[in-house]
């Protein structure tokens, strides 16, 4: 059996059902080969270091616990406007609210085969964001959750922004 864990450590895990399946090892891949990459942009980018987990299964794939910033990052096999919204599982964004509460600010991340871009998780879920259920039958089985619809339109570009402080001083002056 071909087996790809990557970083994840799975001593005394229940793993799910689709772990080992083809397709979960090569989406596994796919996603992990980008993560390497995107740590390095992210830490140019926001001009520090973040921690990206010791066991592979953290809710939130890069940490920076002085500066209070949060990133999940998300590789798909897509254009960005090939589908009219992104979808990311509820359980992700409710995570991300109980950072926000301890003051953090959050980010998710899409690598697109196009474009990188993001979305600042906002406490309030806007009206063009809903939430339905969401997944794949791809890998074998039923992978079916809660998710947030987010637009591709609310989605801001990466190139756009040539570091975080940019970002924040262009989000500080359309917010007036």
């Amino acid at each position: 059996m071909n087996v790809y864990v990557g970083k994840r450590d799975c001593v005394n895990r229940k793993l799910p059902a689709t772990f080992n399946n083809s397709q979960s090892i090569a989406d596994r891949k796919y996603g992990d080969r980008y993560e390497k990459k995107f740590h390095r942009i992210i830490e140019e980018w926001c001009e520090c270091k973040f921690d990206d987990g010791k066991t592979g299964w953290e809710q939130m794939d890069f940490i920076n616990k002085e500066n209070k910033l949060a990133f999940e990052l998300k590789r798909r096999r897509i254009k960005k406007f090939q589908y009219n919204d992104i979808i990311i599982s509820y359980s992700k964004y409710q995570y991300a609210r109980n950072l926000m509460r301890k003051g953090y600010a959050v980010y998710f991340f899409w690598k697109f085969t196009d474009e990188l871009c993001f979305w600042k998780v906002p406490t309030i879920l806007p009206k063009s964001v809903r939430i339905d259920k969401g997944g794949t039958y791809k890998r074998g089985f039923r992978e079916v959750c809660d998710c947030l619809y987010i637009p591709m339109s609310d989605l801001l570009n990466f190139k756009e922004f040539p570091s975080y402080i940019d970002y924040m001083e262009t989000n500080k002056l359309t917010n007036i």
